[in-house]
């Protein structure tokens, strides 16, 4: 109900009609709750943004599209675990906006209002027991089933793989919310970049502290996003949960190998109707001949060992040509950047952050802004020091001083305090007029000179 009211005050805003027509794929889904509703957000953020010239109208739409997701992926999170944790990402997402010091419009405060007439209706539903959740139940029997000792057995250790971060932080609570539970003490571990407005981030030294927990049994249980899948070093553990959600044959591999112990178990939990069950079998299907091949190779490997090696080294120096290629093609496109002054603004709001020129370029990855007077379009906000292995350590974020949308990080280099921008939270102008938003500072068809010491 209330995401219809927010869809509504999208379409009687002038020039969303008009915006529509031009574009069909605008049309607002008849879903909700799910990843086609979106990249129906995702594209309707960057068509707003491009053509609506009116900043008034551009940051009333871009603001509804942006509690529409936070109530899209409640709605993710009451179907796949409780309304309570539903509520409660609600709550947050409320939170986060109130503690604004500025950039809280009147359409903040319309939608506010809007969540706050409903809240009683929303308490009520989250505590009502005909809205438990099967698979919840289904859960914490495997849990209890998969923890429970056995003679001669040793210390159990888990993980349990959500799909996403706020799956996270949901399991975790209910976890702890479970009285036949509680004994699992769970840790959370996600990734260090940020996601969402009220979505948690850990630092890499939050990691190490948890995964030495972990390890020394403080966690019985790590609640995971894909982290802990793909690199991370996770201490061996017996048990090994997926919870309604699969994903490829590395992801499955990746996911088992965690579960290096001796008699481990690997549990995947789904809600049928999704059909999970079925993509997992022909997952596990294709790992079966993916390991049936692999076998194969290696018995040509002992036949053929000095063919094969051959063969590699020539493989080698191909990958190593086709690497150097690449290099110098990208060296190319970037030579090919025309002389331009480019004007970058605030996405939301649309107020002027800087110029094209005033932006350097720190090994080739980082884009700091040099202008000293871009101090005065931005503010701050605490977040944990993040050194990274090239001598940068990233800092405080930083954000639009007119709507607080996340422009990037301040951070230090060689002893100097700089402002590095990234383009989600931007919008690029060029001398014509044309607006553009770019993915990466890659795509950018203008020249950036490198940082000067």
């Amino acid at each position: 109900m209330i995401m219809e009211e927010i869809e509504g005050l999208m379409q009687n805003t002038p020039g969303w009609n008009a915006l529509v027509e031009d574009n069909p794929l605008l049309k607002i889904p008849n879903s909700r709750g799910n990843s086609a509703y979106i990249q129906w957000l995702r594209k309707t953020e960057t068509d707003v943004a491009i053509i609506i010239s009116d900043k008034i109208v551009k940051r009333k739409l871009l603001t509804c599209a942006n509690h529409l997701e936070k109530y899209n992926e409640s709605l993710d999170i009451n179907r796949n675990i409780r309304s309570k944790d539903a509520l409660m990402y609600l709550e947050e997402f409320r939170k986060a906006l109130e503690s604004k010091r500025q950039g809280f419009d009147d359409t903040d405060r319309h939608l506010v209002r809007l969540f706050d007439e409903k809240r009683n209706r929303l308490q009520q539903i989250s505590n009502d027991p005909a809205n438990r959740n099967p698979l919840i139940m289904k859960l914490g029997a495997v849990l209890k089933k998969a923890f429970t000792p056995l003679v001669g057995t040793g210390a159990k250790r888990g993980i349990l793989f959500a799909k996403t971060r706020s799956f996270a932080v949901a399991l975790k609570t209910c976890i702890e919310d479970t009285d036949d539970l509680k004994f699992l003490r769970p840790g959370i571990l996600t990734g260090t970049g940020k996601t969402g407005v009220s979505d948690i981030q850990m630092t890499q030294r939050q990691q190490i502290d948890l995964l030495s927990r972990f390890r020394e049994g403080n966690h019985k249980l790590i609640v995971a996003t894909s982290i802990a899948q793909e690199g991370l070093d996770v201490a061996s553990c017996n048990v090994v949960v997926r919870y309604n959600h699969t994903t490829d044959i590395v992801g499955r591999i990746q996911t088992k190998g965690r579960n290096r112990a001796k008699d481990g178990v690997y549990y995947l939990v789904v809600d049928e109707d999704l059909k999970l069950r079925d993509t997992d079998m022909r997952i596990r299907i294709g790992e079966e001949t993916m390991m049936k091949a692999t076998k194969k190779i290696k018995k040509q490997l002992d036949e053929r060992q000095q063919q094969t090696l051959e063969k590699i080294l020539q493989l080698q120096k191909k990958d190593h040509q086709n690497r150097e290629m690449k290099r110098k093609k990208d060296e190319s496109n970037k030579q090919k950047r025309v002389q331009e002054r480019v004007t970058l603004s605030c996405l939301k709001c649309g107020q002027f952050a800087c110029y094209s020129d005033d932006l350097r370029c720190i090994k080739n990855q980082h884009h700091v802004v040099v202008d000293e007077s871009f101090t005065s379009r931005f503010e701050t906000k605490f977040k944990t020091p993040i050194p990274l292995n090239d001598g940068i350590t990233m800092k405080n974020m930083i954000v639009c001083k007119g709507c607080q949308r996340d422009w990037g990080t301040l951070a230090t280099y060689d002893d100097k305090e700089l402002p590095l921008l990234h383009t989600k939270g931007l919008l690029l102008e060029d001398a014509g007029g044309k607006r553009r938003k770019l993915k990466k500072w890659k795509d950018a068809w203008f020249q950036i000179e490198e940082y000067d010491l």
